[in-house]
């Protein structure tokens, strides 16, 4: 069967459709939201600029933890102009503020306690007013209405509070509180004794303080952005100085035994004497650290002391003398002498004026030793003759007491182990003046008259003891000719300047030389100990050569030295002699 569509939809009965019940409770939800949302906009447009009971409070904005303070001004209602001069008071209140930092000094210090006072607003504390005012304005404007609603509900049931739009300058409260803590820095005082003369007086020591300038400057951030005056006690560290009462007590007990009467050193015929106004002028009491010394002026004691004194107070040392006496060795005792330290004695002034000992003293000084010590010339061994050798002359002629000057001259010197002696050295210029004659004198192969001639005679005299003692040769030129009352190669000359006669005392023992001489002879003895055996052995004349006065020729002399250990030398001398027609 076909049923006519036409005819199906004619019969259908025609229904109309409602907004039912959730399009209903949708449509109420949207109308309380725009009503919640325009109600609060609505009531903010027609209230005036500060909400009833609106608290402005001072807060620091920056920091942690910092929330609003309890006090604060109302500007509840307040609009306009009215809101701007309360914002504007308050913001001078606060920069007004003032902080007041109290000083109290250390127990010991010799200082006042102080007092300063700053504002908040020197310190660096700011306000901003447009910021303030628009914050206030804002409350219960919120675009949240829940935010705008909960600003209206307060307002009426307890009020708001709105904080101070504020900044604050660190630098500059570091700044204040670095320069105060400079200010009230006190350095400590050091205890000091001092010394003038006779008299000694005396400064206690003072205890110093300092503040933390960085603590200081935190404290005072912290006051500068809370309300209210504020009151700051900053701790205060004591700074101790390095003395005590106790140390100045012993400095002044050591400067009062310094000046207790005279310093008498005595020594021989000198005397130094320190009368208490000297002593005083003298020392210093110089600190370290924490203790007191007395500083002896060591430059200023040697003024005190004048050259007679010193010369009173030193002595020449003697040394032992070893002579021939009766033909037997002498030796004389020996002495120390001492001279003078300015060293020596400044330190026993600074000993007897710390207390130490007596202050009438023996003055110490700086011994001199002798040359020789008796004990050191009985030990070196002279006690026997080991060597002698003697020659002759003609009595009465110039040579013969220029034989006899020399040979005085000489007489009794002691070489000790291992020194030399030069006869030149030790005689020096034969001259007039020192007491020798003209005689005739052989220089470069020619007779010629001089003054001294004829010491080579006592050359070759001493040549000979020498070389029979065994001891070193130096230096010893014979003659250029022959002299037959000389042993042939066995003798030596002597002119000032050009030649001498020098030996070494190679002995384990010191030695003296003892010359004596008769009206035709001159005799030298060597006194020593004997250390070795000497022969001498002498060659066949050689190469003779003939001279109208003197003939020339060679000859060796050797000399044998036999030591007590067995050992053997041999020393030959070759000498050549030339032939003359003088």
């Amino acid at each position: 069967m076909v049923v006519n569509e036409a005819s199906s939809r004619a019969e259908r009965p025609r229904t109309r459709r409602g907004i039912g019940p959730l399009g209903w409770a949708v449509t109420g939800v949207v109308v309380l939201a725009v009503l919640s949302w325009l109600t609060p906009i609505a009531l903010g447009t027609l209230r005036p600029d500060a909400l009833p009971g609106t608290v402005l409070t001072g807060v620091r904005e920056s920091g942690e933890g910092v929330g609003p303070d309890a006090s604060g001004v109302d500007v509840g209602g307040l609009d306009g102009e009215q809101l701007e001069t309360a914002v504007v008071e308050l913001a001078h209140a606060r920069l007004d503020e003032e902080i007041t930092v109290e000083w109290e000094a250390p127990e010991g210090a010799v200082a006042d306690d102080e007092r300063l006072t700053v504002t908040a607003g020197e310190l660096g504390y700011d306000v901003d007013i447009d910021e303030t005012v628009q914050r206030i304005r804002g409350r219960g404007r919120q675009v949240n209405p829940i935010t705008a609603w909960s600003d209206h509900i307060a307002s009426i049931r307890n009020g708001i509070a709105v904080p101070v739009a504020s900044s604050f300058d660190e630098g500059r409260a570091e700044a204040w509180a670095q320069e105060t803590a400079d200010d009230l820095a006190l350095d400590p005082e050091e205890g000091e004794v001092t010394l003038e003369g006779a008299s000694v007086s005396r400064r206690d020591p003072e205890t110093g303080a300092r503040i933390d300038a960085d603590e200081l400057a935190g404290e005072l951030a912290q006051a500068a952005a809370t309300p209210g005056e504020a009151t700051l006690t900053p701790e205060v560290e004591a700074l101790e100085p390095e003395t005590t009462t106790e140390t100045v007590d012993a400095g002044v007990a050591a400067a009062e035994t310094a000046i207790d009467g005279d310093i008498v050193l005595a020594r021989g015929d000198g005397e130094v004497r320190l009368s208490p106004e000297q002593i005083g002028d003298l020392f210093d009491v110089e600190r370290s650290g924490g203790d007191f010394a007395l500083d002896l002026d060591t430059d200023g004691l040697a003024e005190t002391i004048d050259d007679e004194t010193v010369e009173a107070i030193e002595r020449d040392p003697i040394s032992s003398e070893i002579t021939l006496e009766g033909g037997a060795i002498q030796i004389s005792d020996s002495r120390q002498g001492f001279a003078f330290d300015l060293d020596t004695a400044a330190a026993q002034v600074e000993a007897i004026a710390a207390g130490e000992g007596d202050r009438e003293q023996e003055l110490d000084v700086e011994i001199v030793e002798p040359e020789r010590s008796r004990e050191e010339a009985e030990d070196i061994g002279i006690e026997e003759v080991i060597s002698e050798f003697t020659t002759e002359y003609t009595a009465g002629e110039p040579r013969a007491r220029n034989i006899q000057r020399i040979a005085d001259m000489v007489d009794g010197e002691v070489v000790e182990p291992g020194e030399t002696f030069s006869v030149n050295d030790h005689v020096g210029p034969r001259t007039e003046e020192a007491g020798f004659e003209a005689d005739g004198t052989i220089i470069d192969g020619e007779l010629e008259e001089q003054v001294g001639g004829g010491v080579s005679q006592f050359a070759t005299t001493m040549y000979n003891a020498i070389y029979f003692g065994g001891y070193e040769f130096l230096v010893a030129q014979p003659h250029s000719y022959y002299i037959s009352r000389y042993p042939a190669g066995r003798e030596a000359t002597l002119h000032y300047d050009l030649i001498d006669l020098e030996f070494r005392n190679d002995s384990p023992y010191g030695l003296l030389i003892d010359t004596s001489h008769t009206a035709d002879s001159v005799t030298v003895r060597i006194w020593s100990t004997e250390w070795v055996e000497v022969e001498a052995e002498a060659s066949d004349r050689t190469r003779h050569r003939e001279g109208q006065t003197i003939d020339g020729f060679d000859i060796t002399v050797t000399r044998i030295l036999r030591y007590p250990d067995g050992t053997v030398e041999r020393e030959p001398r070759h000498t050549r002699y030339e032939p003359t027609d003088q």
